[in-house]
């Protein structure tokens, strides 16, 4: 009696929560469309910047690039997460994104460091961006230093399996929270799309009559391509 009601419960949580993981996998079907798109239209710029030999734009697509691919797998992972029907693999999904969680949150901020700020600001002098830039960076380090050790935690010794003690690794698998983890990733995910918001506004300034009116520094671009 107690494991038919058992598969009853089961099957009645499934079914309440079938509808939320349809559309969490829909979402997350489009936004990876939309990245992409988005790492493809950079990866085709990057290497028309680098042919004219345009460094300061290379660099800067390249960054995008770079925040992009980590915005794809920690959705990816963030969904199987939500929607795995196992418990073992909402485990396994939930320390692969602590993995990737503390990494991005270690190489974004190099990436977007002094080098791509002074990129930024050769391409087109504004305070406004480097502002914008300023308080990702701040929210960055602070998601570092606000979960740094326990992401870390899982990291060592449950996804990368640098504890040998097979106790210690089902302790910290066991204690797992899936909503922290989920949470840390929202998180996470909102920084990144505040990046997106800025560098899809910055790219938008390079037209024609920005570069006219001096807004958009064309000088690299004349030098690339006037003769010897």
């Amino acid at each position: 009696m107690h494991q038919k009601n058992s598969l009853l419960l089961r099957g009645i949580e499934r079914a309440i929560l079938a509808l939320p993981k349809r559309r969490l996998r829909k979402q997350t079907r489009l936004k990876l469309t939309a990245i992409e798109q988005a790492l493809q239209t950079s990866a085709i710029e990057r290497a028309r910047a680098e042919k004219l030999g345009l460094a300061d734009l290379s660099r800067i697509y390249g960054a995008c690039e770079f925040c992009f691919i980590y915005e794809a797998d920690i959705t990816v992972l963030l969904c199987e997460m939500m929607c795995a029907e196992i418990t073992w693999a909402r485990l396994l999904f939930s320390r692969q994104l602590a993995l990737t969680l503390i990494e991005a949150a270690e190489d974004v901020p190099q990436v977007l460091g002094k080098n791509f700020r002074l990129s930024l600001n050769s391409a087109i002098s504004d305070d406004g961006y480097l502002s914008r830039l300023n308080s990702i960076a701040k929210g960055l380090s602070s998601f570092k230093r606000k979960h740094e050790k326990d992401l870390r935690l899982i990291r060592n010794a449950v996804t990368a399996h640098r504890d040998l003690e097979s106790r210690t690794q089902l302790n910290i698998i066991k204690n797992l929270d899936i909503l922290a983890i989920k949470s840390l990733s929202t998180e996470f995910l909102d920084l990144m799309l505040q990046f997106t918001k800025l560098m899809t506004e910055f790219l938008s300034e390079f037209t024609f009559p920005n570069m006219v009116m001096g807004r958009v520094n064309v000088k690299p671009m004349l030098q690339a391509i006037s003769p010897q």
